[in-house]
């Protein structure tokens, strides 16, 4: 009888143990299936993200619509702005001239010349084009995104051109262009800033354009000097016949005629 009841004790406790270790597999499955690399809680964590950016995403082209729908066709910038902002977004960059990079809570994206958007991976820049004098300088910024750290570093590709110290940029030469790159120090992020040294325009002359309804066409234009110049705007007096976008083109919009003034944006000339 003895021998019995310590078998059954043996079996029990051997079943004891099976159980446990069962037990043990199972709970190291469930945290693997909740925080492994492919687990319940990265992935919703994936989704969150998606859905962050597409939402974000979103807000951005429906501002450029509504910006666009209020300048009857061309992008008012200042209702951009203002949609961008009211959606809870950041515009990073100063004054009108595109590209603009926009932050959204912890995400990046850039509003590019032709009004398509991208997002920014590792680090973005506030300008991807500078424009200055001789002795002129602007400060850009850095801005890292999600999970990216690291100490931001500056060069110039040429130091006869430009320089930079921390974002400042100064032009000191008198004529050309180079590049300034940021770079995220023990990564391979890095981004780009075009520098051009231009000269303030003295005078402008500009032929005549014939356009009809709906249709467009480009004001041909020389500057004096030629070569790198300062930008020039555009403004139509009488927008309800022809609108005319930064660029120069000229948008038709009913019968009659429209002046165009051109001038240097800086000079006024």
């Amino acid at each position: 009888m003895n021998t019995k009841r310590k078998n059954a004790r043996g079996i029990t406790l051997i079943a004891l143990v099976i159980t446990i270790i069962v037990l043990l597999i199972l709970v190291g499955i469930t945290i693997n299936a909740l925080s492994g690399e492919n687990g319940i809680l990265k992935r919703a964590t994936q989704a969150k993200s998606k859905t962050g950016r597409a939402n974000a995403l979103e807000q951005i082209n429906l501002a450029i619509i509504t910006a666009r729908t209020e300048g009857l066709g061309q992008v008012d910038k200042t209702v951009l702005r203002n949609e961008i902002t009211k959606a809870g977004m950041t515009v990073k960059t100063d004054g009108d001239d595109l590209p603009y990079e926009v932050v959204s809570d912890k995400y990046l994206f850039r509003i590019n010349e032709d009004y398509t958007v991208e997002e920014i991976s590792g680090i973005g820049l506030s300008k991807k084009e500078l424009k200055l004098f001789s002795g002129e300088s602007e400060t850009i910024t850095a801005t890292l995104t999600e999970g990216v750290t690291g100490t931001i570093t500056w060069e110039s590709a040429d130091k006869n051109v430009a320089t930079v110290e921390n974002g400042k940029i100064t032009a000191v030469g008198t004529t050309g262009s180079t590049t300034i790159t940021a770079k995220v120090e023990g990564t391979e992020y890095e981004a780009t800033c075009k520098v051009s040294i231009v000269q303030k325009v003295t005078s402008i002359t500009a032929k005549n354009v014939t356009v009809g309804k709906n249709q467009t066409a480009k004001i041909e234009v020389i500057t004096t000097p030629t070569g790198l110049v300062e930008d020039l705007t555009y403004t139509s007096d009488t927008p309800s016949i022809a609108t005319v976008a930064e660029d120069g083109t000229v948008t038709g919009v009913a019968t009659g005629s429209a002046t165009i003034t051109i001038k240097g944006k800086v000079s006024k000339q």
